[in-house]
């Protein structure tokens, strides 16, 4: 619903038809005024399935224009993939030259009904190998299906400078649908282990003797690794 009290917004009434097994867990959408008059507004879709091992499918969305008293008109068709193997998907679509509904008695209403609908891709071949690059690092993915999954036996490690880098990497990685854990290590919504790992941090480690011990200790009481307090204690 995009009504807003007294001004009205893009949306009176949103109409969500879905066809598929329970593949689909739910679907949301957020639209929001164009930046500009005229201008598109942006439709953001979330859709979020209940199982790492459903199949690929397909979702088509359609945005059609229900003015009083005149035929429906068709503003927007498009055909989003999604992909197996991840549980959420987002999407950003434009609507061209939206008109708002106004409450109130405020001219004529203009209301848009969204359908859409989703349906498991049928006949394709599961990807076998997926090429894909990680700081500059050349990396090949193999589909190992169902039996073989993700574990802390293989994680990215990242050498951060400073407080921000580490903070930067850390909130892009849980922040999307990942997960803490502990001692600079966190996982992403795939599964997958990152060891974000200040520079500071493995210094300390390499200092030896006390100033390790210290280091080390203070690290086993942190999930994202904190700088200060690292440095605080290798000098006791």
């Amino acid at each position: 619903h995009g009504q807003d009290e007294g001004t009205g917004g893009i949306w009176n009434r949103v109409e969500l038809e879905l066809v598929a097994p329970a593949y689909l867990a739910s679907l949301r959408v957020d639209a929001r005024p164009p930046v500009r008059s005229g201008g598109a507004a942006p439709l953001l879709l979330l859709v979020e399935t209940d199982t790492l091992e459903a199949r690929s499918a397909r979702l088509r969305v359609r945005v059609r224009g229900l003015a009083l008293e005149s035929e429906p008109i068709t503003l927007l068709e498009a055909t989003l993939s999604l992909p197996s193997g991840c549980l959420e998907h987002r999407y950003q679509l434009e609507l061209p030259q939206p008109r708002l509904w106004w409450p109130w008695d405020q001219g004529e209403p203009h209301l848009y009904e969204l359908r859409a609908e989703l349906e498991p891709v049928a006949g394709l071949p599961d990807v076998l190998t997926v090429e894909f690059t990680v700081l500059g690092i050349p990396c090949l993915g193999l589909n190992g299906g169902p039996a073989f999954k993700h574990s802390e036996a293989f994680s990215f490690q990242i050498a951060t400078e400073n407080q921000e880098e580490t903070d930067r990497y850390w909130n892009a990685i849980v922040g999307n649908g990942g997960m803490e854990s502990q001692c600079g290590w966190c996982k992403d919504r795939w599964g997958l282990s990152w060891q974000i790992t200040p520079r500071a941090l493995t210094d300390a480690l390499a200092a030896g003797g006390g100033e390790a011990k210290r280091a080390f200790d203070s690290m086993m009481t942190m999930k994202k690794i904190d700088i200060a307090r690292i440095e605080a204690a290798r000098q006791g």
